[in-house]
């Protein structure tokens, strides 16, 4: 089979990240991935409207990278966007901006996609649960032998967390926030989670695998090293205790937590924690494998 060379930008609630990758007989290839932190959660309005500064940091950081596809020999480009946009209600103006900068259309995708997305993306046999925590939503999905069997998604993540609460000393007021919008969004997910104790469960997302990298006290973060790296529940509250007693400053000097990373760190690890207690999840594996080779992976059974 003649690899296809593809690339897939994700547009984040907190972060637009791209994969180039070769696809073909011998699966995804990556070749280029890179990460630019732009916020476009940041300072939306209590309508649920956008602002235009982190509309325009974010269509930047989009152009760049479909400049960085190009130079890349990229076959195909395309682009997803996940909560902050589909919740948006001036998503149209963003998706203009969009197409306007770089002439493509990006594909809006359904709370169910994504969390089918991250499934896809770990892509391992045998029972298997995948937790997503990204900026401004959280998905679980539960399958078996890559078929996804129960896949739903909270409206709650890190920096969403960040923006209701403002502070993230109060740990009880977080877990409480994230608890309620858990239970009630996620109710046949955790069903099932607490049914069945033969799942493996894997985490994907920034929140998940900075984890696994402040754990390993990688000075340089290692795909290899995070994707085999376990994270039990007591670990989790350690580190969520460890890291609430540091001020933003002191938090940037930790190996393996990216600095941007820092103010919104204690509020994804927190959500995490409810999600395991919620579900009855005693540890997990982080996974570098996420969303963008999901995206390719679901992109090639349609095909």
């Amino acid at each position: 089979m003649v690899a296809r060379r593809i690339a897939v930008i994700d547009i984040g609630s907190n972060s637009v990240r791209m994969m180039v990758a070769d696809v073909g007989g011998e699966g995804i290839k990556p070749l280029y991935r890179n990460l630019n932190t732009t916020r476009l959660y940041k300072d939306i309005s209590q309508e649920y409207i956008l602002s235009d500064e982190s509309m325009i940091r974010t269509v930047g950081a989009i152009a760049e990278y479909v400049q960085i596809a190009d130079e890349n020999s990229a076959d195909e480009i395309y682009m997803f966007a996940t909560a902050a946009v589909r919740s948006a209600k001036n998503k149209a103006d963003f998706v203009s901006l969009v197409k306007e900068k770089v002439k493509i259309v990006p594909e809006i995708v359904s709370e169910e996609k994504e969390a089918e997305m991250a499934f896809a993306g770990v892509g391992v046999n045998g029972a298997c649960g995948v937790i997503d925590i990204g900026g401004a939503s959280t998905e679980i999905a539960i399958g078996l032998d890559g078929l996804v069997q129960a896949a739903g998604s909270a409206k709650i993540g890190a920096v969403k967390c960040m923006e209701l609460l403002k502070d993230d000393r109060d740990l009880n007021k977080i877990e409480e926030l994230a608890e309620s919008i858990i239970a009630n969004e996620l109710k046949e997910e955790i069903s099932s989670a607490r049914d069945r104790k033969d799942i493996r469960w894997y985490g994907v997302g920034g929140t998940i695998t900075t984890m696994a990298a402040m754990l390993k006290n990688l000075e340089k973060y290692d795909s290899a090293i995070i994707n085999q790296t376990e994270i039990s529940y007591e670990e989790l509250i350690r580190m969520i205790n460890k890291l609430q007693e540091m001020d933003v400053e002191e938090r940037k000097k930790i190996p393996g937590l990216q600095p941007k990373r820092a103010d919104i760190i204690v509020y994804g690890l927190c959500i995490l924690k409810i999600v395991m207690k919620t579900c009855g999840i005693a540890k997990i594996t982080a996974s570098d494998n996420d969303n963008l080779a999901g995206y390719i992976n679901l992109l090639l059974k349609e095909t």
